[in-house]
């Protein structure tokens, strides 16, 4: 995006891109379905973006961002490694209820992508894996958390995220605490996660 335009308008064209994405696919939607979905001109999405590759490479490099942003907040308040993973999966979910589109994607997002593409998303969720194992070894370092393969370790609560945020998506009836309001139902499935991974905070 180049400097000085409106970032409300920016955040409009993604959000566009990422409705147009989830209801068309990647290949078929076109800027015209973004700029439209976004109530702009065409050529306005591209003074923001030169296409929809670029814009997906936006959503990405947001997403992952975020992620990391998540163990920066919670190492800056000297949390033990076991809080920072519980804070991550509780933030994830939430977020993931709150913008069902971004989480819808990123889950779901690389059917029918490019191999260039699939591979791509794969060194994000590479990045991802590597901050969760190295707050696994730091922990296990610390005492915070028994020894254990911290490749495994780490592969199995991204995985657990995961799984939770499709449940989230596509079977949310199924998760426990339906009766609950969200955050509290967000809380509940943090707890029991944790305890599934036997992490204890």
């Amino acid at each position: 995006m180049t400097e000085g335009h409106d970032p409300e308008k920016s955040a409009r064209i993604v959000q566009a891109a990422l409705a147009v994405f989830a209801r068309r696919g990647f290949h078929r939607a076109t800027m015209q379905d973004i700029a439209d979905e976004a109530g702009v001109g065409k050529g306005t999405t591209y003074l923001y973006f030169t296409g929809k590759e670029q814009l997906l490479e936006h959503i990405l490099d947001t997403a992952v961002e975020w992620y990391f942003g998540q163990f920066r907040r919670s190492a800056a308040l000297t949390a033990t490694a076991p809080q920072r993973i519980h804070d991550l999966i509780s933030e994830v979910l939430r977020k993931a209820h709150a913008q069902k589109d971004v989480a819808g994607f990123l889950v779901d997002g690389s059917t029918g992508m490019s191999e260039e593409f699939k591979r791509k998303l794969g060194r994000y969720r590479a990045q991802v894996h590597g901050e969760v194992r190295s707050t696994v070894v730091a922990g296990i370092q610390a005492g915070q958390i028994r020894p254990v393969d911290p490749d495994m370790l780490a592969h199995v609560v991204v995985g657990t995220m995961t799984s939770l945020v499709t449940a989230l998506l596509w079977s949310w009836e199924t998760l426990p605490g339906q009766e609950l309001p969200v955050d509290a139902r967000v809380a509940l499935l943090t707890d029991q996660a944790m305890t599934a991974l036997g992490l204890q905070v």
